[in-house]
């Protein structure tokens, strides 16, 4: 641990006036923030007073487990957290230029792998949140969220090539309302599935990959397919309709 810094007051002489410096503020001040007898954070400041670093003893092991970094002017950029108390950083905070949280990467499970990525809008709210189990830079499942951080929409890389190719979408309620997939690897999705109140109703697919659906297949609420609908040429209108059971 450190000791405590002392400020020297320095006069200086001159053309017959004594001129009092300001304190010297560059060092390392200790600080008992509960006041229970030990020191647990360490506040780091340059020769001009501002801020640098502060360092945070959460847990009371005396040890460092958050070190806070500033910019120079003073505003927080970004804090390192160690939350299992190991000695070993699991969570980054960023921060903006007015000092608002912009993302968090964390280790959400203490195993080493930094996976989760949190990202936040210029007001504070959650928007997204990202996997990268494989730590190659390509997440394989995104979450966004809307303004009042209700999850809005799922991404998922499923064969893992860098690209998303299943997107799921949900209601106010958080309800699964509609699902699309690339099945053909293009980028773009070719089968879309719809449901209510949890039950698959309809699915349609793009046969020609133009990205415009050109064959319909309608479920019962038991699941059963009791309906198919086929725009066989490509015009934009039906040419085959065959209902099940029939």
């Amino acid at each position: 641990m450190w000791n405590p810094i002392r400020l020297l007051t320095i006069t200086i002489l001159v053309s017959g006036f004594v001129v009092f410096t300001t304190p010297a503020h560059a060092g390392v001040y200790p600080i008992d923030v509960n006041q229970d007898g030990y020191i647990d954070q360490w506040q780091h400041k340059n020769e001009n007073g501002i801020l640098v670093k502060i360092e945070y003893d959460k847990n009371g092991d005396e040890q460092v487990d958050q070190v806070d970094y500033y910019d120079p002017r003073g505003v927080l950029m970004r804090a390192e957290l160690d939350r299992d108390f190991n000695g070993k950083v699991d969570q980054v905070q960023y921060y903006s230029a007015e000092g608002g949280l912009i993302r968090i990467v964390k280790d959400p499970l203490f195993t080493g792998k930094m996976s989760l990525i949190e990202s936040f809008d210029r007001l504070g709210h959650l928007s997204q949140i990202e996997t990268d189990e494989d730590l190659d830079g390509n997440p394989e499942r995104r979450k966004v969220f809307n303004q009042d951080e209700q999850l809005e929409r799922v991404e998922r890389d499923r064969d893992r090539d860098g690209a998303m190719d299943t997107w799921e979408y949900f209601d106010e309620n958080g309800a699964l309302i509609r699902a699309a997939f690339d099945t053909r690897g293009s980028g773009q999705p070719d089968q879309w599935h719809f449901f209510e109140k949890g039950k698959r109703v309809r699915v349609e697919f793009d046969l020609n990959q133009d990205g415009k659906p050109d064959r319909w297949e309608h479920y019962a609420p038991t699941g059963h397919l009791v309906r198919v609908e086929v725009d066989q040429n490509f015009d934009g209108k039906l040419d085959i309709i065959k209902r099940e059971g029939r």
